[in-house]
């Protein structure tokens, strides 16, 4: 009986581990159809702010923050350069 309690026990653990781990939070690369169909890096914009990462078409971006609305977006680091010069916000 302690046997069948203490493997259900486990099971439980590792289901709330497993879930735990799936889902990504922070700057991780995403693998969702939204993200890698889109010419930008595969990570949520919001979650790697001041970064600069390599899109998926193999160009440099950074990403930007919207004043006004609080948004972020990835911007190819050229515009960025072109736009911002180059300070860092």
């Amino acid at each position: 009986m302690e046997a069948a309690k203490e493997e259900n026990q486990k099971n439980k653990i590792h289901i709330v581990y497993t879930k735990m781990f799936k889902t990504r939070k922070g700057c991780a690369r995403q693998t969702q159809k939204k993200y890698t169909s889109r010419p930008s890096p595969p990570y949520p914009a919001k979650n790697c702010s001041s970064k600069k990462m390599r899109g998926n078409d193999g160009k440099m971006y950074m990403v930007i923050k919207y004043k006004k609305n609080k948004t972020f977006k990835w911007v190819p680091f050229k515009t960025y350069n072109r736009l911002y010069g180059d300070d860092m916000y």
